[in-house]
């Protein structure tokens, strides 16, 4: 157990996200620095590949009491560890909502028996070649599309989405598009054109749906990529950038920094 930044963990120290919270009291603090500017009591989160919760408990705090966080993780294991972190800490575990989903772009779409949800720091011939994710069982999951959740819960908005499930991004925006053009929420995703390919996507699958449905892109400090937010840089091969989707009817002008 180790508490870091008011939350309480239950941490295995040979691996890379829980490590990077027992080491920096958060995992990608930059990302949920970001949150910090983008979200207020009463907001609604939804936390898309939640892992072990390492965004899903900052986003419960910054939602207050009014608010929820909907996490969705497909991973056997690493469920059940999501769930622990969330019943450690009662004070915000009651605003958030866990479901062993994948969301993809289909209801009741096959669901492929393994997901990379696991970054170990020692190396293993099991981990993939660039990432260095080891894959773990889906088995309890199944899937549903982000529309489908959002009209099951009758949810009149949703203010956030963090995105992150290495590759299956393009699916589950496919899945979200009622959703997206109606609420027009902020979106945070790992922009990683590497894993989009390996899948048969082309680099810009995400870019390109994202601008048709009439987003603009900024880095995490608020800067805006480009003269009109629609040049994207391309990270190397093997590594990743969180960027940040703002649609246009939305975006405040301008975006103030970002602070820790």
């Amino acid at each position: 157990m180790a508490t870091r930044r008011g939350l309480t963990w239950a941490l295995d120290l040979d691996e890379g996200i829980d490590f990077a919270i027992y080491l920096m009291g958060a995992f990608e603090p930059n990302t949920i620095a970001a949150y910090k500017r983008l979200l207020k009591p009463g907001d609604i989160a939804i936390d898309i590949g939640a892992n072990i919760g390492a965004h899903t408990l900052h986003l419960a705090k910054l939602v207050g009491s009014e608010g929820r966080v909907f996490a969705f993780e497909p991973g056997a294991d690493i469920y059940q560890k999501l769930k622990k972190n969330q019943s450690l800490n009662e004070n915000i575990a009651n605003r958030i909502e866990t479901r062993q989903i994948m969301l993809l772009a289909e209801d009741n779409a096959s669901l492929p028996e393994n997901i990379y949800a696991r970054w170990p720091l020692k190396s293993t011939e099991a981990a993939h070649p660039l990432h260095c994710g080891v894959a773990i069982s889906t088995a309890g999951a199944r899937t549903l599309t982000l529309d489908t959740v959002i009209a099951q819960q009758e949810l009149t908005h949703i203010d956030l989405i963090k995105l992150d499930v290495d590759g299956y991004e393009f699916d589950v925006l496919c899945g979200a598009q009622k959703s997206v053009a109606t609420y027009k929420p902020a979106i945070i995703f790992e922009h990683s054109p590497y894993t989009s390919m390996e899948r048969g996507l082309k680099a810009e699958a995400i870019e390109e749906l994202l601008q048709e449905f009439g987003y603009k892109f900024f880095n995490l400090d608020g800067t805006m990529y480009g003269e009109d937010g629609r040049n994207l840089p391309t990270p190397k091969t093997g590594s990743s950038l969180n960027v940040l989707a703002i649609h246009s009817d939305t975006q405040p002008l301008p975006l103030p920094p970002f602070l820790c």
